[in-house]
């Protein structure tokens, strides 16, 4: 899910923030934020603020070595998107484990509220999952971005 990748380029550190920040005005739709310490992060412009959180996030750092400008970072859903969900995912196992430590063993399967927590928590994982895989078009188009900033032939995603 956490998919990373690492791409590299012969340019200097300036240069590769520098294009990043250019190849920005040409695609409207990608947010891009890069600080001094080289951090750089893609999101979606103007995504809908109701389901935003859903919307994939490119977390990355952009390193000088003596091979010349590596950029490592992973895709992820925003923070406060994966705090709900493991909220949501947190309380239901609190309340499963509730219920099992107030039951009586020879009742303990038979209460109706287990199977609710049960089925909250499948529904919340499903929510990612599902939105793990609508997000796939705008990953491919980060990732695109992201290729065309660095040289194709050195680079390699894992």
């Amino acid at each position: 899910m956490f998919q990373r990748i690492t791409l590299r380029s012969n340019k200097t550190k300036e240069q590769m923030e520098d294009n990043i920040r250019l190849s920005a005005n040409r695609y409207v739709d990608i947010k891009t934020e890069i600080d001094d310490s080289g951090a750089l992060k893609l999101g979606r412009k103007n995504a809908p603020p109701v389901l935003s959180g859903f919307i994939p996030v490119f977390v990355g750092t952009i390193s000088s070595d003596e091979q010349g400008v590596a950029l490592r970072g992973y895709f992820r859903f925003h923070m406060l998107a994966i705090g709900l969900l493991m909220g949501f995912i947190g309380t239901s196992l609190l309340n499963l484990l509730r219920i099992f430590a107030e039951s009586s063993s020879s009742g303990m399967f038979s209460d109706p509220r287990i199977l609710f927590e049960l089925q909250f928590s499948g529904i919340c994982v499903l929510v990612s999952i599902f939105a793990w895989m609508g997000g796939k078009p705008f990953r491919e188009h980060m990732r695109v971005f992201l290729l065309e900033n660095f040289n194709p032939q050195e680079n390699e995603s894992t």
